[in-house]
């Protein structure tokens, strides 16, 4: 959700054009488990845990939207690069050969 957020948004949908819909296929895919539950093939199977009812996806969905948003709230806007006149960054670290 945060990468699709706040890398992918503002290209629009279609992943070709760096857009988002990779990361919403993704987290579609993890809410589907979430919702379903495992299958009977599953160590949760064998122990008996019944986790795939409706409360168990809507908690996944909501600690997955909160969780999110914290990182989303909590991010640095990227630093801006400072360039000489002569178009040299600033920021980048001189290398000094051997």
């Amino acid at each position: 959700m945060v990468a699709g957020v706040s890398a992918h948004l503002k290209q629009g949908f279609f992943l070709m054009k760096g857009g988002y819909e990779y990361t919403l296929l993704l987290g579609l895919a993890g809410l589907s488990v979430a919702f379903t539950g495992p299958g009977r093939f599953s160590v949760d199977a064998l122990l008996s845990f019944g986790l795939g009812e409706l409360h168990w996806g809507l908690l996944a969905l909501a600690a997955g939207v909160v969780a999110g948003g914290i990182q989303l709230a909590a991010r640095r806007p990227p630093r801006r690069r400072r360039t000489r006149p002569d178009g040299v960054s600033i920021n980048q670290r001189r290398v000094q050969a051997p």
